[in-house]
């Protein structure tokens, strides 16, 4: 199954991967058999990291383009979810934390129809469009994560029109 599918990557792409000061017969500087590696990754890539299926069940389909405002360093969920969108047939705009005029901004020109994130900056992201008659209506859908949805925000969000599904 996946092994092979993982396995037969690997023979494609006969990658080696530097490692800092150990190399093969012990030599400084050397390079280390990637195959452990590049198994884990390659399943990684087509399970999409299993989140997919999440995406799928929150309403995301083939063709949407998704904001990812999730981070991408110092965690791996602006990857993971990534990595689910693509498999799933999405194409993502990696939006990252922060500067949340640009998000704005990136939404209503791009017009993402989904949003992966926390519903914490969800939330700010809607209210800032808001307060400067931004067009975001676009965002139907989101996976938000990482943090607690309670049943209070979940109202507020379909009240602005974006169903959200909360995935632990």
């Amino acid at each position: 199954g996946f092994a092979v599918f993982a396995q037969a990557l690997v023979e494609v792409f006969k990658v080696r991967v530097p490692l800092h000061g150990a190399g093969e017969g012990g030599e400084e500087g050397g390079f280390s058999d990637p195959r452990p590696a590049a198994i884990d990754v390659a399943l990684a890539v087509v399970l999409g990291w299993r989140l997919a299926r999440a995406l799928f069940a929150a309403g995301f389909r083939a063709g949407d383009l998704v904001h990812n405002c999730f981070s991408y360093h110092f965690t791996p969920a602006g990857s993971m979810l990534e990595t689910g969108a693509q498999a799933l047939g999405c194409t993502v705009f990696p939006g990252g934390t922060g500067q949340t005029e640009q998000q704005v901004q990136a939404i209503a020109d791009l017009k993402p129809r989904g949003y992966v994130g926390t519903p914490s900056f969800l939330r700010i992201i809607v209210e800032k469009a808001r307060e400067t008659g931004a067009d975001i209506s676009n965002l139907k859908r989101a996976l938000v994560a990482a943090e607690a949805r309670p049943p209070s925000l979940r109202a507020w969000f379909r009240e602005q029109g974006i169903d959200t599904v909360l995935q632990w």
